[in-house]
């Protein structure tokens, strides 16, 4: 039975680069894990709005990677704070 570890990480566009490297990093350590970064993840056609809604229901686990650049993005605090909502209360900032 393959059981699957799915990560969401919330970031601003300026540090979408750290985003992808993390989640490279996450998915070669824990090969069961999924891990959720819109600017990698968002395919062409998906309405990006229900999208990143489902992929925040599905995480276990919300990082929100907060840098000098980001501190102020408002979005970064929208989808940390739907983790917490939903008790996903795991999350890490850089």
């Amino acid at each position: 039975m393959d059981i699957r570890f799915n990560i969401f990480i919330s970031h601003d566009n300026s540090d979408e680069t750290i985003a992808i490297e993390l989640k490279k990093f996450i998915e070669n350590i824990f090969l069961n894990t999924n891990v959720y970064v819109s600017g990698r993840d968002l395919e062409g056609g998906q309405t990006w709005i229900e999208n990143i809604k489902l992929a925040l229901k599905s995480s276990q686990v919300i990082i929100a990677l907060v840098t000098k650049k980001s501190i102020n993005a408002n979005w970064l605090y929208f989808e940390s704070g739907a983790g917490f909502t939903d008790d996903k209360n795991n999350s890490f900032n850089i």
